[in-house]
This record gives structure tokens, C-alpha cells and sequence, in this order.
């Protein structure tokens, strides 16, 4: 949708998700080119240890197109 959620719903679902013990697939392909407001750091941040957080990214849109590489932290 290229909407980005406030740093306060973000915490409130990562404490939601937390309690239920439900992961959070977070893809950060499109992170670095916000156009208006602050930089989110990713929820991997400020989950701490042993949270169910998956965290996918990759350099395709942000340094070369035709460059497929990614990664996952979970």
C-alpha cells in the first residue's frame, strides 16, 4: 500500500503480536527511499531477544536495480 504505520502503532502491534505469540514477516525492500518524515528503524530494533520478528530486505530498489540480493534476519 506504500503506507508507513507511526512508531506508536508499531509498538503497539509488536507488544499485540508478542502477547499471542505471532510473527511478524516485516519486508524492508522500499525502507531507505521514504520520501517525507523520519526514518523507522526496522521492528528487529526495539523487539528484543527471542521476539518473532522475520525481517526480509534487499539492495534491488535502493543501490542497483539489477543486482538480486537479499537477506533474511529472523
Amino acid at each position: 500500500t506504500g503506507i508507513v504505520t507511526s512508531s506508536e502503532k508499531r509498538t503497539e502491534l509488536m507488544r499485540l503480536f508478542s502477547k499471542y505469540n505471532v510473527p511478524i514477516i516485516e519486508d524492508g525492500f522500499n525502507e531507505e527511499l521514504r520520501y517525507s518524515g523520519s526514518h523507522l528503524a526496522p521492528l528487529l530494533t526495539f523487539a528484543g531477544a527471542g521476539n518473532n520478528v522475520i525481517y526480509i530486505s534487499s539492495f534491488s530498489k535502493v543501490l542497483f536495480p539489477g543486482l538480486r540480493v537479499g537477506w533474511i534476519i529472523a
